[in-house]
């Protein structure tokens, strides 16, 4: 399982800057037992990443085995789900009708519009990873629903491409993994576990990472939060405490003596510093 918990969010009232998928909702299953037979009212993608069952749907019926993605279009009665006394792990996508022929004129649909194969399945795994922590939290925050659209797209892309060849593994993992904490400082990551998800083992990864960044992940993500908190407390009113929240740091004690270590000042005195002195 990529996840322990099962999450389901709808984002139909969330604000928008771009014409993106505009996701009506998003989730995931790690066990997933009961059949949907139902029409849905929008199009939707279930990725499978473990396990087996059928699918019958607009005239086809046939045997599903992970990984694989299945489509739901709008309207039309799919009935689906794991084999009887099992489960299966899945990720599932749902989109506004109107997206359909979007989808269909950039190419986001298999040949076989129903079902196709994952040949990508590190990649689409890693994509996933990256849009979970976004769905933990159901807040209103300006362009959070933006990137949930470009991320999901990202993974639907993913799905249709040709597996990876000729790749760096501990070099590709490090730089995932620097990406996504540049994009989201206010998660933790289980560095152990990302290695494992790109097949590298531990002592490799901290090998690639030393040869590419000065100091271990750990601090990296530190100097990040501290930058992220900086810019927070000169553009916006939240107070001290909600900053240090919101870059992922619960201990307001130990957030004021990591910002002063780095910044040389308390955060109420950076805050009430004059830019020109800084």
């Amino acid at each position: 399982m990529i996840y322990k918990n099962p999450i389901h969010r709808n984002f139909q009232t969330m604000p928008r800057r771009f014409d993106g998928l505009c996701l009506h909702g998003a989730g995931y299953f790690p066990c997933k037992s009961e059949r949907v037979d139902r029409a849905a009212p929008t199009f939707n993608y279930s990725i499978l990443l473990s396990g087996r069952g059928t699918y019958a749907s607009d005239g086809q019926q046939f045997s599903v085995e992970a990984p694989c993605v299945l489509t739901q279009f709008p309207g039309v009665r799919a009935t689906y789900g794991p084999l009887p006394g099992t489960t299966w792990e899945e990720f599932y996508l749902s989109l506004p009708p109107e997206k359909l022929a979007g989808m269909q004129a950039k190419r986001l649909i298999g040949e076989n519009r129903h079902r196709w194969p994952i040949q990508n399945l590190p990649a689409v795994t890693r994509a996933i990873r990256a849009l979970l922590p976004l769905l933990e939290t159901p807040d209103q925050r300006p362009g959070k629903a933006d990137r949930i659209d470009a991320r999901a797209e990202q993974i639907i892309m993913e799905t249709l491409l040709p597996g990876e060849e000729n790749l760096d593994p501990g070099a590709e993992a490090v730089t995932a993994l620097a990406q996504a904490m540049a994009t989201s400082p206010e998660r933790n990551y289980n560095v152990r576990e990302i290695a494992a998800d790109f097949g590298v083992s531990f002592s490799t990864f901290r090998r690639r990472w030393s040869e590419l960044f000065d100091v271990p992940p750990g601090q990296y993500l530190q100097n990040l939060r501290i930058a992220e908190a900086c810019r927070l407390m000169t553009e916006t009113d939240l107070p001290i405490i909600g900053i240090a929240q919101r870059v992922g740091i619960e201990d307001p004690a130990y957030f004021s003596r990591l910002f002063k270590q780095r910044i040389g000042t308390s955060p109420s005195e950076y805050r009430h510093t004059p830019d020109s002195s800084r």
